[in-house]
Formats: structure tokens, C-alpha cells, sequence
């Protein structure tokens, strides 16, 4: 992607150089024609510390501690013990398959608030279309609680997960000095969000918030759902426009070798041309061949003055695939609804062959959804890999995922993060690293026996 352009190495040289020489970390002035003000990279490392008994430490000092950046040890500038308080932002997801136990998540939430420390400050963040914003940082419970409450109230269509991650790591925490924490509840699937996932790695690896996430298994919500609407999603829209009557037959003879050539499962909707960037829908999605056949025969393509006064029907449904059987060019331009005019696909079918008529079709016939055995026989492993992307942010950041097999869990795993939050060790030190490439990170305890999770490599801001 090109986060960096070589012009701009000499202006990170520089200003580590500078802080080398001046030898003090934060920032550092030079007095000429012009201030300038030098950044030094300050580096934020959370850890927890299990003593050789498996149980969380938390009474170690900052001397106990030794951070190795790439082979180089630091010297501890910041150390924050297991009783700071946090700047925590909770990740809400209200897909459909979890809104529909909002409840049930509204009563964890609040649950969980109770479980923190009085001065840790909470937002809440509900994922839906959109990133939004509840309630900003507080430790006001009350507030709190009236906020989930707001959770799940609008319906949404999409799931922009990843740019929710984004938008609490890179703009609520952007500015946050306290200890930082971001939790997530949801079941994993991205659907809408501009961002991928390797963009949302890069704001992972570039904030110091430890991340945990509840990932909730939702596939068989998920199948249910898909079932449901399977023979909606699988509804093909066929619009019918021939430029003179003569073309009629033509029209009609390749609409029903399409149909011919659909899956058993697939409906079909209708249209046909009105009038001038008109179109009227003659048959809702219909599954029976026998009727789709009898309204082909039925339809007029050819543009009639009859029916010019008629008030307008609604066009094809985005959702759907559609596609234009049409005689010309001309045609379509000339009598497609303008916002059809750039989204759907032309099969221009005169002069054409049966051969290369039929090669078009096949195309038509390849983009139709799958039946819903064929895709719920995916879903297992789609829902891995999704997972599999949280999982390992979360534990880049030397925090954890839990797996809950239904939302019930919730509650559950709420606890767990709760009590982990308790054991982390907060631990800064400034960089002399200019460069802008990625740095392991490695934490140890002195005394022999501590196992030790946290940050393992982090990305210069």
C-alpha cells in the first residue's frame, strides 16, 4: 500500500538524531530563524505476569521488568502498576444475529461496568452501519447504563466492523495518556466496511490498547438466516427491452432459454419496458417455471404508447441480479430508469448465434448465489478465518480472545476480562529506533519462573 514515501525519511533521521544528541526524551526545541519541535517515539507495552505457580502477579516493581526492542534493552521511562486506571471503549456488535438477544448484551454490559474500577473510563460504541458512538468516556454507571440501553435500537443492514476498530483505536484512544483498552463483542464478520483487515492491523499495531474480543459463534444464526432468504437473494430481475416490435420474438426466445438454464431453486422477477426510462414489473419473484414462461409470452418488450400514462413501478432491487435482455443499445440507453443505466448488465442479443447467445447465458447462470447447503457447507471455514483475524490482534496486543458458543456467555467472559484487566503492568519506553518499520517487542521478568504476555511488535505512529 505504500505507507511511506522516501522523501520523508530524511524528516525521521533528523529529528532522532537531534533527540540523540540532546539526550532528553519528549520533545526538545532549537532556537534559530524558526522553533522547531522535535517528537521522540514513545513506546507503551502491556503486560501480564503469571508466577510459576500459574497465578497472575501483580505486586512486581518497574526493576523487576527488562524490554528488549529487537535485540536492543531499553530503559524503562514509564511504569504504570496493575491498579492505574484504564481508558476502556466497548465494541458493540447489533448484526442480526446478535440483536436479536440485545437484552440479554445490555444486561452483561452493564454487569460488566460493575466489575471495573470506579475510575476506570468507559465509551460505548455500537457496530453497525456505522461506527457509533453512544456514550464518550466516563465512569458515571448511571450514564453508562442508560447508554447500552440506547444499544440496538435502530435496525441495521451491515456490520462495518473493522471500521469501528479503526475509528475507537485511531480516534477515541488517538489522544488518551491513561492505560487503554479496547473490548469487542461480536461474531467476526466484516460486511460493509471500507477499510480491510490489513488496514485495521495497521491502526492495531500502531496504538498501545490492549484488545480483547468475545467472538460470539453465530453460524448456525448465520445458516437459519441464509435459509430464510436464500430464495430472495437467488431472485433474478430480467428486464425485457426490444427496440421495434419485430425484435419481440427474439427477446422473448433468449428470456426463456435463461430461464431454462436457472437453478430449480432460483425465482425470477419480471420487467418490461412502458415507456421511455420506464419499466413495470409484470411478475414479482416467481419460482413456478410454468408461470415465469406464461408472463414471458405475455410480456410486451417493444415500447408501447398504450401503456405511456401508467404510473411508474419501482425498478429492479440492487439485491438482486438483473440483467437486460435487449435488442440494442440504443435501446437500453434511451429507455432504462437513468440509475440503471451504469449497474446493470446488457445482454445484447441480435445478430448473435444460439451458440454465443447460450455462452452469454452461462455467464448470467455462473454469478446466480448457490443454494444454501453449498454455502452453509463454507460457512465453518469462513467463520475461522474471520475469527482467526481477531484472535491475532487481540493477542498482538497481549490481549485475549475467548469463543462463546452462544450469547448466553456473555456474561461469562465479561468476568474473565474484568479480572484480567486487573493484572496488566503498563510499561514506556522511548525509542532511538528512527526508522518506520515494524519493531518486535519482547518483555521478560528477572526472576526465573514468570511466564509473561504482552505486546510482542508494534508499528512507529
Amino acid at each position: 500500500m505504500g505507507f511511506w514515501k522516501p522523501d520523508r525519511w530524511g524528516a525521521m533521521l533528523f529529528p532522532g538524531l537531534l533527540a540523540l544528541f540532546l539526550g532528553a526524551p519528549g520533545s526538545a526545541q532549537v532556537k534559530s530563524d524558526k522553533t522547531i519541535k522535535v517528537a521522540v517515539n514513545l513506546v507503551l507495552v502491556n503486560a501480564t505476569v503469571d508466577g510459576p505457580d500459574g497465578r497472575a502477579v501483580t505486586d512486581l516493581k518497574a526493576e523487576d521488568f527488562t524490554v528488549t526492542e529487537d535485540t536492543t534493552e531499553q530503559e524503562l521511562a514509564i511504569f504504570r502498576p496493575t491498579t492505574s486506571p484504564f481508558h476502556l471503549a466497548l465494541l458493540i456488535d447489533v448484526s442480526a444475529s446478535t440483536v436479536s438477544k440485545i437484552e440479554l448484551l445490555r444486561a452483561a454490559a452493564i454487569r460488566f461496568f460493575d466489575q471495573l474500577s470506579p475510575d476506570d473510563q468507559i465509551a460505548v460504541v455500537e457496530v453497525g452501519d456505522s461506527a457509533k458512538l453512544v456514550e464518550g468516556f466516563t465512569s458515571d454507571r448511571a450514564r453508562l447504563a442508560a447508554a447500552v440501553k440506547r444499544v440496538g435500537n435502530t435496525p441495521s443492514s451491515t456490520t462495518r466492523l473493522y471500521d469501528s476498530i479503526i475509528y475507537a483505536l485511531d480516534d477515541l484512544l488517538k489522544d488518551v495518556k491513561d492505560r487503554k483498552a479496547l473490548v469487542i463483542l461480536t461474531d467476526a464478520c466484516d460486511n460493509g466496511s471500507q477499510a480491510n483487515y490489513h488496514r485495521m492491523n495497521v491502526s492495531v499495531y500502531k496504538n498501545d490498547a490492549v484488545i480483547y474480543a468475545l467472538l460470539v459463534d453465530t453460524a448456525d444464526d448465520q445458516l437459519r438466516v441464509l435459509q430464510d432468504n436464500l430464495e430472495w437473494a437467488s431472485c433474478v430481475s430480467l428486464v425485457l427491452c426490444a427496440d421495434t416490435r419485430v425484435s419481440e420474438p427474439l427477446i422473448k426466445r433468449v428470456a426463456h432459454r435463461l430461464v431454462e438454464r436457472l437453478p430449480k431453486s432460483c425465482r425470477v422477477s419480471l420487467y418490461q419496458n412502458q415507456y421511455r426510462r420506464k419499466l413495470i414489473n409484470i411478475l414479482p419473484c416467481e419460482l413456478s417455471r410454468e408461470k415465469i414462461n406464461l408472463a414471458i409470452e405475455e410480456s410486451k418488450p417493444f415500447c408501447d404508447s398504450v401503456l405511456r400514462f401508467r404510473e411508474r413501478s419501482p425498478t429492479p432491487d440492487s439485491q438482486y441480479l438483473s440483467v437486460a435482455i435487449v435488442d440494442s443499445l440504443d435501446a437500453a440507453q434511451d429507455r432504462f430508469p437513468v440509475e440503471l443505466q451504469k449497474t446493470i448488465p446488457v445482454l445484447l442479443v441480435k445478430n448473435l448465434s444460439d451458440v454465443e447467445i447460450d455462452h452469454e447465458i452461462s455467464k448470467v447462470v455462473r454469478a446466480i448465489p448457490a443454494n444454501a447447503d453449498e454455502v452453509g457447507q463454507d460457512l465453518p471455514g469462513v467463520y475461522r478465518v474471520l475469527r482467526d483475524i481477531l484472535v491475532r490482534a487481540s493477542q498482538s496486543t497481549g490481549g485475549s480472545s475467548f469463543n462463546l458458543a452462544a450469547l448466553e456467555q456473555a456474561d461469562e467472559y465479561y468476568t474473565q476480562v474484568a479480572r484480567e484487566l486487573r493484572t496488566i503492568y503498563s510499561l514506556g519506553y522511548y525509542s532511538k529506533d528512527p526508522s518506520p518499520l515494524f519493531r518486535s517487542v519482547r518483555v521478560k521478568v528477572r526472576q526465573p519462573g514468570y511466564a509473561v504476555k504482552a505486546r510482542r511488535a508494534y508499528l512507529p505512529k
